[in-house]
This record gives structure tokens, C-alpha cells and sequence, in this order.
């Protein structure tokens, strides 16, 4: 582009949904959405994108929170032009 580029190139518009299933089970549906600014775009070609993250937890006591999260990244122009997804397993632990 232009080649100018500012710290405020981006707008970030983010939403958490929790949703309690049962006592132990949880799930969170985090949709952004990210507006690109000053003649600057996205990796996906266009002057804004998405990232979607669907996160589902299990309590197993007091103290330990497994998670399982998937998260959808927009699609790339370079080099493949194709969607990319990412996979994070963890846990916390809570003193």
C-alpha cells in the first residue's frame, strides 16, 4: 500500500458469550472483528477480517480447569489462500 503505517491501524470489535451447560461444563463463543484503517489491510486482502474462538472447559474440582479451544482465522491471499484454524489444549490451575 501507501507504506505509511500508524500504531492505530486497527479497530478491534470483540464479544464474549459464556455459556454454562452444567456445573462443570462451560463453553464461550468469542467472535472479533477487525476494521483495518489508513489505507492498510489484513493478510486476507481486504480491509478487515475475522477471528472466531470456540473455547469449552470442564471443572473437574476447585482447582483444575481443563480447556479445548479452536479458533478460526480468516483466510490469507499469500502464500496459499486458504483458511487457517488453530487448536490449544490446556488447563488451569486455581490456589
Amino acid at each position: 500500500m501507501s507504506g505509511e503505517l500508524d500504531n492505530n491501524d486497527t479497530y478491534e470489535i470483540g464479544t464474549y458469550w459464556n455459556f454454562k451447560i452444567t456445573d462443570k461444563f462451560s463453553y464461550t463463543f468469542e467472535p472479533h472483528y477487525f476494521i483495518r484503517v489508513n489505507d492498510f489491510n489484513s493478510s486476507n486482502g481486504k480491509d478487515h477480517h475475522w477471528e472466531i474462538t470456540n473455547t469449552f472447559r470442564y471443572r473437574i474440582n476447585e482447582h483444575w480447569l481443563p480447556y479445548f479451544e479452536l479458533r478460526w482465522l480468516d483466510r490469507n491471499v499469500e502464500p496459499y489462500h486458504r483458511e487457517q484454524n488453530q487448536i490449544r489444549i490446556g488447563t488451569k490451575y486455581f490456589f
